[in-house]
């Protein structure tokens, strides 16, 4: 199975409107990121058996975004167990019935989608995996709770964003 991992694009910063960071939507900019990301995304990896984005408001509008792009045919499905509060390990153990199909794409904030990628990729607890904004990551695993995932590739934003020449 292939997991895919795709963090939010830009969010507004913390304000008196948006105080809480778990509210924070993405900027319009984020919103037109998302957007060129999703299209490449589809012309690079065709499309996902399964979506799954945190309960985030801005990860489900990214969700919609994605799914709507790459022809996926059902509502992504949301997950609080994408939003922060949850360990990797707990994560991995809540989504594992999610994880019969072979392509999975889950959409949160990248701390969240650092923490869950080293726990697949190693048993070292000290390893760390830098996401940024509206990266996408790609780990192959054949057993989740086996952390023997394999990191294919992990490719920032901006690439997704730029025009491809």
């Amino acid at each position: 199975m292939y997991l895919f991992f795709l963090s939010n694009a830009q969010v507004e910063a913390s304000s008196l409107l948006h105080p809480d960071s778990y509210m924070r939507p993405l900027t319009q900019e984020g919103l037109d990121n998302t957007r060129r990301a999703a299209k490449r995304i589809h012309e690079l990896l065709g499309g996902f058996e399964l979506i799954v984005t945190s309960s985030l408001p801005r990860s489900r509008i990214t969700g919609e975004i994605v799914a709507a792009a790459c022809g996926y045919e059902h509502e992504p499905q949301v997950s609080n167990t994408l939003d922060g509060r949850t360990q990797a390990e707990g994560i991995v153990r809540r989504l594992i019935d999610q994880l019969e199909h072979e392509t999975v794409l889950l959409i949160g904030d990248a701390p969240v989608l650092e923490r869950l990628i080293a726990f697949l990729i190693t048993q070292d607890e000290k390893t760390q995996v830098r996401v940024y904004e509206g990266a996408i990551a790609c780990v192959e695993l054949k057993d989740a709770l086996a952390r023997q995932g394999i990191l294919h590739w992990l490719v920032p934003g901006a690439t997704l964003w730029t025009p491809s020449q």
